[in-house]
């Protein structure tokens, strides 16, 4: 059965989506650019940079494409562990790509892309513990009164 989804729900799903593909082009951009030269800077900010970049990536594409409170199963219900692995695939990817782009291509960069991406991993499986222990929300009866 097909079910109907509020268009806040479909609002939310589409942020989710928007935010992936955002923070996926950022980490093109960030890796085979410029070196970038915003935020804190101290001796391990490009590792704090690698780890909440794939963070972010890899939990906003988890509950865009697998499970979200709310909705539930997603485009791509059941492939969790698979979707992490595919963004830790992408980032060290570019990782290893930087080397044309005169950048350093480093293993701390690398473990911290997968400690980002398993910290994304773990806190979206808390989200899904959490929101599994508070149970299912009652939805409203419809109105029997015709007036």
């Amino acid at each position: 059965m097909i079910e109907a989804r509020s268009a806040k729900s479909r609002l939310l799903d589409l942020a989710l989506w928007g935010a992936s593909f955002f923070l996926l082009v950022l980490s093109f951009v960030l890796s085979w650019g410029p070196p970038p030269q915003f935020g804190p800077r101290f001796d391990w900010s490009d590792k704090a940079w690698h780890l909440l970049g794939y963070g972010a990536l890899c939990g906003t594409l988890l509950l865009a494409a697998v499970w979200r409170p709310g909705r539930g199963g997603g485009r791509f219900g059941g492939t969790g562990l698979g979707v992490a692995v595919l963004v830790l695939v992408v980032a060290w990817s570019t990782e290893a790509l930087q080397a044309p782009f005169h950048r350093d291509v480093q293993l701390l960069d690398a473990l911290a892309d997968l400690a980002g991406v398993t910290a994304g991993f773990l806190t979206w499986k808390v989200v899904i513990k959490n929101a599994h222990a508070k149970g299912p929300r009652p939805r409203p009866r419809p109105s029997n009164d015709r007036r």
